[in-house]
């Protein structure tokens, strides 16, 4: 149950920031589409953003149940906002740099899947670093 408490936190928090960023990106720096207007354009991200979040939070929580640990909730929470910070920045540097919409989204949907485990297996090895356990990785 502890699993599915921090997996939830994990992905509350990547929903309220991911949704933040969208609405600064949309409503601030007026990056939306033109033919659908702000409003739709953010209910459209609004969607796409729960769609993410169950994505990494799934990753996430397989992460914590493979390496056999309980993030705390608020470890979880500041790495659902940190991860969707992660996630959007690559979505604005792929904007930016004109790549096509559809590799773009297959990009994002693979760092969804391995970085919320990525995001998992970083938070173990700071708990172990804490408890003074010794790592197995990297010797």
């Amino acid at each position: 149950m502890r699993h599915l408490i921090s997996t939830l936190c994990f992905a509350v928090g990547f929903t309220l920031a991911f949704a933040l960023f969208a609405a600064m990106d949309i409503f601030v720096f007026e990056h939306f589409e033109k033919m659908w207007g702000k409003a739709i354009s953010f209910q459209v991200s609004l969607w796409l953003i729960v769609v993410g979040a169950g994505i990494a939070a799934l990753s996430f929580g397989a992460g914590a149940a493979v390496f056999k640990f309980v993030p705390r909730k608020t470890s979880s929470l500041v790495f659902g906002v940190s991860f969707a910070a992660v996630v959007f920045g690559a979505s604005w540097a792929g904007k930016l740099l004109s790549v096509s919409s559809g590799s773009l989204q297959v990009t994002l949907a693979v760092l969804m899947l391995l970085g919320g485990f990525a995001f998992s297996g970083i938070l173990a090895l700071f708990k172990r670093g804490q408890n003074g356990e010794q790592s197995n990785i990297a010797g």
